[in-house]
């Protein structure tokens, strides 16, 4: 996820640190970011080509008073579907995928009251559900979000974020618990919703209710989450688990992995299982501690359908203070998105600016 959305995030999930960190935080902060990728598909897929894809966003997080905090971002995507249109595959290949759009992502406002934490307006559900900040390098969605939770669901999440309102509560300093509700219906960014600025928030179309717990054991470099959500509307529901955090260091260097697991039992045309694991190396060629190299193994399963899985290789590099450039190459086995699809080779290269 983008550094601009992140660091709103890491405040936001946690009331606790919140309130700590509105002690010094600036009245005003602004935000912006960019990634442009080139996305070229060289074999397999539905057919072989390239094309762009860029996402920009730009926003400002307003600090009024201790414990309150308004956060306004628009965004934009650009170019073209690598996945829909050379890939085929369910797990896209590119998170940033969106066409050509400009949209609200962000509008909320979060309230910290000891140790709890209160956000509600318009934002994106995955900033706190499901995220795995080990593989928040990666391209493909599948390392972003859980598939099993954002393909059952419709979770809304950038470009189409929804309407919701989230309470974090930080129990003590290893427990934060989450319980959110969201609009259950999110739409496109075609002709009826170009700003994403349409909403439903009705009983027909159904709400999206999540619980997420999040565990820091003491003194151990290790992250678990444990989650369930429900669509009302739907009545499709499911589980997760993730577990991140340091495995080895030498030095500066160190090595970080990841693993998530997602389940939904309902038997249909959706992802009921999906899996990711991986680990991320840091400083591995620059001696600044600039560079991280990561590798990660998505997998997901679909009812009458083989498993798709996506083998992906990912070296990012720090180029001066907010710019970057980050190489990747994925290997998809059984595109499942469109019949017919053969195995693909995808190889990007993106250039990034994050305030």
């Amino acid at each position: 996820m983008l550094t601009a959305i992140t660091s709103s995030l890491i405040i936001a999930s946690s009331p606790t640190m919140a309130a700590q960190e509105q002690d010094t935080l600036k009245t005003f902060v602004p935000m912006a970011s960019y990634d442009a990728d080139l996305v070229v598909n060289t074999t397999g897929g539905l057919k072989t080509g390239a094309c762009y894809v860029g996402y920009a966003t730009l926003g400002i997080e307003i600090n009024p008073w201790k414990h309150g905090t308004f956060n306004f971002m628009i965004g934009s995507t650009q170019g073209g579907y690598p996945t829909e249109d050379y890939v085929g595959d369910l797990q896209w290949v590119n998170s940033n995928e969106g066409g050509n759009h400009i949209f609200a992502i962000n509008a909320w406002y979060r309230h910290t009251i000891g140790p709890v934490a209160i956000t509600a307006g318009l934002q994106d559900m995955n900033d706190i559900y499901t995220t795995t900040e080990v593989a928040g390098n990666m391209m493909n969605s599948a390392f972003t979000m859980s598939n099993s939770f954002s393909v059952n669901t419709g979770m809304p999440s950038s470009p189409v974020t929804g309407l919701g309102v989230n309470v974090g509560w930080q129990v003590n300093d290893s427990f934060l618990w989450n319980f959110a509700a969201f609009d259950g219906k999110v739409y496109d960014l075609d002709d009826s919703n170009r700003f994403n600025l349409k909403y439903s928030l009705s009983k027909r179309e159904g709400f999206i209710l999540a619980s997420e717990a999040q565990i820091t054991p003491s003194q151990q470099p290790l992250t678990l989450k444990l989650g369930t959500y429900y669509h009302t509307a739907r009545e499709n529901w499911g589980i997760y688990a993730m577990a991140e955090g340091e495995c080895a260091r030498w030095g500066e260097r160190k090595l970080e992995a990841f693993g998530t697991f997602g389940y939904s039992p309902r038997k249909s045309e959706q992802t009921v299982v999906s899996l990711t694991c991986g680990g991320k190396l840091t400083k591995v060629f620059s001696s600044k501690g600039n560079d991280a190299l990561t590798l990660g193994l998505a997998s997901a399963y679909l009812a009458g359908h083989p498993w798709e899985s996506s083998l992906e290789l990912n070296y990012r590099y720090d180029l001066w203070k907010y710019f970057f450039v980050a190489p990747d190459i994925q290997w998809v086995i059984n595109p499942a998105r469109v019949e017919g699809a053969r195995n693909a080779l995808v190889c990007s290269l993106r250039l990034g600016f994050e305030l």
